[in-house]
């Protein structure tokens, strides 16, 4: 470890300070530690960034974040996890809420899909770890809330970027932008293609988003978004530890033989309405999901849809120094799905063809929160107390046989923050469901005693004064997470989700920024560490005893740096570099995703035209020293007919990119 500090010294780099989250600008990269709970309604401690570092991923700004960990085995597979919370989840992140713009967008049984949105049209992202967001569900692994921001422009404004890059990277990109005291507006196009570095690894993405808000007088305001994305994506699956070190360019044998891709449509529909007066402020929301996915795998084809409609009402009452935050939530969602066989051995040349229909589900899942919160401050000391109740009833049907109900009788979680003048201190509990896959036995059968994991977080942080050169946080957490998910062996070959486990999260995150000129050849430091000391407190693994081992899926030491500066007024560049510590696969401890050291640069050149024009035009190198890690991993994962388990999704080579964009801001009227 004292090794690869040294290593990583030479490269102290990069990050930005600002007074207040509204002064955040698009192309910048903004990591801030403490935002004021009446902003983010009862949100304690946040991370804020704007994701703007890589065109097509935000998982460098994500991974800078200590504590917040991002995987991505392709642009179509990703797995957010915080404090080790949602890392053994297979291919998919869970276990926290997600919104976009105040909607929630996880779905019915809590899983996430961040690549349904185009970063180009997020101006911020917030995350806060652990289940302090009481008035955004309580998940147990957290918030991640992503945002647009009609205001930043005054007046009109026009972008259009291309960006090409290596394997085939091609994307195009059309944004256009309006705002004045009446009203605001955004309406954005892309397209993108990528070839990808492995084989069958080709994405192709199409995504259209509109925006609107209207000022309706001094104490009315009502807005829509209307957010669709369709993609393709061929899935190269994971690889095992032989094809991982020696031919990472592959894919795994049955999914290049099958051509598996997965096809998905998503349409998110929102309307709001904002009135404020006199310290009150009541927002009502509507919204409409539509997910269309299909997915060809070598073992059978899904054929799924989930139709999601909901509300969410959210309310402030601030006095002088204190205030209340309150509101409530409620989804209907219904799930089908249909599998067929797979006939890809049938034809030749091989690819996947729809077969006979084996089996057909339908889960209609009814989920209600209601939130209060309380906050104030005396003298020196501020607090925050809140509480959150969620019901969730499920009812599950196969094929025609009678449907089955599943039910909570209401889970508490409550949240209590105090603080004395940079200190603070946090205990909250949080909660997760289990989804759908996870509630089948042996993916037939409906197991309806299977109960939500529940866990509690003591934290103990510390962030410094804002306005000053320096600026520094720490945060110490233990979290206590009872009735685990646990695979059970029910038979010879028939396996179960039970809850038989605990576990005890511990962990230190460190952040600091240093601002060292506003303008010049080297502007900011920022340097993030994260140390996680996670373990099995109580768990029975089909007859071995895990206690004391290692939870898989997360590093025990990360640190990111970074640099930030100008070469010229016009010509600027940030560098990047991440360690990360070998990470455990497995219960048993006995797999390892190797450690690595990656370092990424952008150089970015700007120019102001006459008639409102701007050029910017970028370069980019990731990976710069060609280092072969694993992005990705399967954790558990097992060996099917005597081959070895595929755990692990190797990362890009070094690669390359380049955009222009160009922009042409106009008139204030519309």
């Amino acid at each position: 470890m004292k090794r690869a500090i040294l290593l990583l010294l030479p490269s102290l780099v990069f990050a930005q300070q600002r007074d207040s989250i509204s002064q955040i600008d698009l192309e910048e990269v903004v990591i801030k530690a403490a935002i004021k709970s009446e902003e983010l309604l009862g949100l304690t401690t946040a991370a804020t960034i704007s994701p703007k570092t890589n065109p097509i991923s935000f998982a460098q700004e994500i991974n800078r974040i200590p504590g917040i960990q991002l995987q991505s085995g392709a642009l179509n597979t990703n797995r957010i996890s915080v404090r080790g919370i949602g890392a053994r989840s297979p291919y998919s992140t869970t276990k926290i809420k997600m919104y976009y713009n105040g909607i929630p967008v996880t779905n019915g049984v809590g899983e996430s899909t961040v690549e349904a949105f185009d970063l180009e049209n997020t101006d911020r992202i917030r995350v806060v770890k652990g289940p302090k967001a009481t008035a955004f569900g309580a998940a147990l692994g957290g918030l991640l809330e992503l945002e647009s921001d009609l205001q930043k422009v005054n007046g009109s404004q026009q972008a259009f970027s291309a960006l090409m890059g290596s394997y085939g990277l091609f994307k195009t990109h059309y944004q256009y932008n309006f705002s004045n005291e009446k009203k605001a507006l955004r309406l954005s196009l892309h397209h993108l293609d990528r070839e990808g570095y492995r084989q069958n690894n080709n994405f192709r993405r199409n995504g259209f988003w509109f925006e609107n808000v209207y000022n309706l007088g001094e104490h009315h305001k009502l807005g829509f978004f209307l957010n669709q994305i369709n993609y393709n994506a061929q899935i190269p699956s994971s690889l095992n530890q032989n094809d991982f070190e020696n031919n990472p360019t592959k894919a795994a044998f049955t999914w290049n033989a099958a051509k598996g891709y997965e096809q998905n449509n998503y349409a998110l529909f929102a309307l709001y309405h904002k009135w404020q007066k006199n310290g009150l402020q009541i927002q009502p929301s509507l919204y409409y999901i539509d997910a269309d996915h299909y997915e060809a795998r070598p073992f059978n084809i899904l054929d799924d849809r989930t139709y999601s409609l909901g509300y969410r009402i959210s309310g402030t009452y601030s006095k002088g120094n204190s205030g209340f935050i309150f509101g409530l939530e409620h989804r209907k969602e219904n799930y089908f799905d249909r599998t067929y066989q797979n006939l890809y051995r049938e034809v030749e040349p091989q690819k996947s063809v729809q077969g006979t229909l084996l089996n057909t589900q339908r889960q209609q899942r009814l989920s209600s929160n209601y939130f209060l919160s309380h906050y104030g401050q005396w003298n020196q000391f501020s607090y925050q107390v809140g509480t959150n109740l969620n019901f969730n009833k499920y009812y599950y049907q196969r094929n025609s046989d009678a449907s089955i109900e599943s039910a909570n009788k209401g889970i508490l979680a409550p949240s209590a923050q105090l603080n004395y003048k940079n200190l603070g201190l946090n205990i909250s509990q949080g909660y997760s469901n289990p989804s759908l896959e996870e509630s089948l036995i042996a993916g037939q059968e409906f197991n309806a005693d299977l109960r939500p994991e529940i866990g509690t977080q003591y934290e103990l942080s510390y962030h410094s004064t804002a306005q000053t050169r320096l600026n520094w946080s720490a945060e110490l957490y233990t979290i206590d997470v009872k009735d685990l998910f646990i695979e059970k062996r029910l038979t010879e070959d028939l396996q179960a989700l039970v809850n038989a486990g605990r576990t005890q999260l511990t962990g230190l995150d460190l952040n600091s920024t240093y601002l060292i000129q506003q303008r010049g050849l080297l502007e900011s430091l920022s340097f993030s560490y994260q140390w996680s000391h996670h373990k099995f407190k109580d768990f029975d693994d089909e007859g071995e005893q895990r206690e004391g081992l290692f939870i898989p899926g997360v590093p025990k030491h990360r640190i990111a740096l970074s640099l930030n500066g100008h070469l010229s007024d016009k010509l600027s560049f940030n560098l990047n570099h991440l360690y990360t510590d070998p990470v455990i696969i497995n219960n048993a401890n006995t797999a390892y995703a190797p450690s690595f050291h990656r370092l990424d640069m952008t150089v970015v050149h700007q120019k102001k035209w006459s008639n409102g024009y701007q050029s910017e035009l970028s370069l980019g190198i990731n990976n710069i020293t060609n280092t072969a890690y694993a992005s990705s991993f399967v954790v558990n994962a097992v060996g099917f007919g005597g081959n070895a388990p595929r755990y692990y999704y190797p990362a890009d080579a070094r690669n390359f990119f380049f955009s222009i964009r160009i922009r042409k801001s106009g008139s204030k009227s519309f």
